[in-house]
């Protein structure tokens, strides 16, 4: 059975910037670094455009993971920044899962539809979220 086209709704949409952290990003292996960057800063430069509630994380930001992207912060200094102090995966975050459900949006279960847009590299095959950067609408 086929699910039905449902226009992308802005007012329904919420933008989840998950770990742009300068060690990580040095990490991207499947694209140029620049051209990584560029599309984050791409995609933040939308979520702006739109006034799309955004969220953004961080792992271990003490570590080599090094801090968020300055321009992350810039862009978006009312935005809440979840710094995960251990959990690989942010949906094992109930800080971030707050801000998730706060910004008018359902984290996915197995009845939700979600539209994603992945900046980065898709889910593994064990698992259907991506550890990567998401648009989630």
């Amino acid at each position: 059975m086929s699910t039905p086209y449902n226009r992308l709704d802005l007012d329904q949409a919420v933008v989840l910037l998950l770990d742009h952290q300068a060690g990580l990003m040095s990490l991207v292996c499947d694209i140029e670094p620049d051209k990584f960057r560029n599309n984050v800063l791409t995609v933040a430069d939308l979520a702006a455009y739109f006034q799309l509630p955004t969220i953004l994380t961080t792992s271990f930001e003490e570590s080599p993971n090094g801090p968020i992207m300055p321009e992350l912060k810039a862009k978006f200094p009312n935005a809440p920044i979840i710094a995960r102090p251990g959990q690989i995966n942010v949906w094992d975050n109930s800080d971030f899962l707050a801000a998730v459900k706060a910004a008018r949006w359902q984290a996915p279960g197995p009845h939700d539809r979600v539209h994603a847009w992945l900046i980065s590299t898709p889910p593994s095959a064990n698992s259907s979220r991506s550890t990567s950067s998401l648009m989630m609408m």
